[in-house]
């Protein structure tokens, strides 16, 4: 006798339960990971295998999923089924992103992909089309299986926004290249990351009319994702279609459009990059991003040292730039100022400013240089502000970066003067100091230890970061501010302010 574990369901016909089970599919008109919670109704699935089964086939076996990716830093997917159902990604750390990981794709009637063209030379559009869609491909990569898959390069309503320039020839906007093989026009840039799906059964790419010359291009990229063989299993002698040159591919073009995202202006360039320092470590100091990097520092391609140098470089701007930094600590408080020459206000300790940056190390080296010696009391304050800077530790907080750079980095235009040698020289003198490292120290490097690049560089430095104290510093340091800024007048707030800074720092036990 057959055993169900439909209990009173099964006394419905299995025509009538067929019917109730396509109803199950989502139909509500939008729905995004920020949006309230909205009844689960294929909770069901979770009742009993035997329910599972009878209803997996009717959610899945005709249902296309429509998947959009615009060239719009600030929104990675829009999932939309047949039913009208819509799910707005906003980027990987999306709930939604992580539900969708769980997704059985391969019980999909189809699978169709859009992805609508950067406008002529806009970069940054460049840029978030190819991250967008290589977090898709990840997303597609944890699957057990794809169904047919359809890959649609849209041109878009901008009349600028078209894969093809107007003689017909791809559009190239990124012009720099590491290697021979280096991909060169912006399709290439957005479909090769597709080339590490595998086992897909049939694929289709659909282009404009104007790219209709590429077509063989097209042709051998559907060949690649019908492979069946595991990414990195085909290999050949400088075979261009081989994994291993298409990884290498993708890992050079990763690292031209991370150095241009360094350089580039603009308001979405500034909040691009500093999503990529906030999000560069989680609250436990590991880091996705350096992990991608020693990922590619592995590669047989990447072994001159310039493959990962960048990341050392970028690095040393996550140090200066840090908030939490115990040099931007310094900063922010003017700690450093003796009393007499410190400001009322604290130019820098909301928010960041290059220009209040540069007057700051200018009123610094005035104070500095002040031939007049302190009255006893101002020795006694001097005394204190330095036990005060004694105390401070380069600490971590997603948080105090938000807060901090309301408007997003400014470029990192690299050796344009001497400030930023000074900022990141001192802040990096100062980790090693405060930490005693029995090898490196400030005096080490000064008499001209020659320190680790890439991602040995970032590895060295990353000990020297105090996660743990992360919140707890942020909350002190804001709470101070907030009180001298509310209480200032001209030179008063200097009075007691490393005494201050040593009786915060013991309430909140740093």
């Amino acid at each position: 006798m057959t055993s169900h574990n439909l209990g009173l369901l099964v006394a419905f016909p299995a025509e009538i339960r067929a019917e109730v089970w396509r109803n199950l599919r989502p139909s509500t008109p939008s729905t995004s990971g920020n949006t309230p919670k909205r009844k689960d109704t294929l909770g069901i699935l979770r009742a009993c295998r035997q329910l599972n089964q009878e209803i997996m086939p009717y959610l899945y076996d005709k249902e296309i999923l429509n998947i959009r990716v615009e060239p719009i830093w600030s929104k990675c997917l829009t999932v939309e089924n047949e039913h009208g159902a819509i799910w707005s990604i906003a980027n990987t750390r999306d709930l939604l992103y992580n539900a969708f990981l769980n997704l059985p794709y391969r019980k999909l009637k189809l699978l169709r992909v859009s992805i609508n063209a950067p406008e002529t030379g806009n970069l940054i559009q460049l840029i978030s089309l190819s991250n967008h869609v290589r977090d898709l491909v990840h997303l597609l990569e944890q699957s057990n299986g794809l169904p047919i898959l359809e890959i649609h390069l849209l041109d878009s309503q901008s009349p600028s926004g078209k894969w093809a320039k107007a003689d017909g020839t791809p559009k190239n906007t990124v012009t720099r290249g590491l290697a021979w093989n280096t991909v060169s026009s912006d399709y290439e840039t957005v479909l090769l990351p597709f080339c590490r799906l595998r086992g897909v059964p049939q694929v289709h790419v659909h282009v404009p009319e104007d790219l209709t010359s590429e077509e063989n291009m097209f042709k051998n990229i559907e060949k690649v994702l019908e492979r069946t063989s595991l990414f990195g299993s085909v290999l050949g002698d400088e075979n261009y279609w081989d994994d291993n040159n298409i990884q290498e591919m993708l890992d050079d073009k990763f690292i031209d459009l991370e150095t241009e995202l360094d350089e580039l202006p603009g308001e979405d360039a500034n909040m691009m990059r500093l999503e990529r320092f906030m999000f560069w470590y989680n609250d436990d100091g590991i880091s996705e991003y350096v992990k991608k990097w020693e990922r590619i520092s592995r590669e047989p391609h990447a072994q001159d040292s310039f493959y990962t140098y960048d990341v050392g470089a970028r690095h040393d701007w996550l140090l200066t730039l840090n908030p939490l930094s115990a040099g931007m600590q310094k900063m922010r408080l003017q700690l450093e100022t003796s009393p007499s020459h410190r400001r009322s206000e604290f130019p820098l300790g909301h928010s960041w400013s290059l220009p209040d940056c540069k007057s700051y190390f200018d009123n610094l080296s005035t104070a500095r240089q002040d031939p007049a010696v302190p009255e006893q009391d101002q020795e006694v304050e001097m005394n204190q502000d330095e036990e005060a800077a004694s105390r401070l530790r380069t600490c971590w907080s997603r948080t105090a970066w938000k807060e901090y750079h309301k408007l997003g980095i400014p470029p990192l235009v690299r050796y344009a003067n001497d400030l930023d040698f000074m900022v990141i020289q001192r802040e990096m003198e100062e980790a090693y100091r405060f930490h005693q490292d029995p090898i490196i120290d400030s005096k080490t490097i000064s008499d001209g230890y020659t320190l680790p690049l890439g991602v040995e560089q970032v590895k060295l430095q990353v000990k020297y970061i105090d996660f743990e104290a992360g919140e707890r510093t942020r909350e002190a340091l804001k709470s101070l501010i907030d009180n001298i800024h509310a209480n200032c007048s001209d030179g008063t707030h200097s009075r007691g302010l490393g005494l201050g800074v040593c009786n915060l720092w013991d309430r909140h036990q740093l």
